[in-house]
């Protein structure tokens, strides 16, 4: 028996948004970018917001604003392997397991 990891919504809008983007000069920023970032921005109650391209970008991000990322760690950050790495370094997790 096969299960399928998950099944895919994707609307006519959806579709319709991607195409937008594509038939456009800017294909990772531009525009549309800009709207998402403003409306995103408002929808948290944020000043500032940053797009990003991936996940691993992100992460990126948010270790260089935390101060875990630097000049001299810059070099190891090549996925996101290695970001989890150092995010857990940091910031342990402690496991628990509770038993009735």
């Amino acid at each position: 028996m096969k299960v399928p990891f998950f099944t895919p919504w994707i609307t006519d809008s959806d579709k319709k948004s991607v195409l937008k983007v594509l038939n456009q000069r800017w294909l990772t920023d531009g525009p549309i970018l800009k709207k998402f970032e403003n409306r995103f921005s408002k929808f948290i109650g944020s000043k500032y917001s940053v797009g990003c391209l991936s996940a691993t970008h992100a992460l990126h991000l948010s270790l260089k604003s935390l101060g875990i990322v630097d000049k001299k760690t810059e070099q190891k950050v090549t996925d996101l392997k290695k970001l989890t790495q150092m995010i857990l370094e940091k910031f342990p997790i402690e496991a628990t397991s509770e038993t009735e």
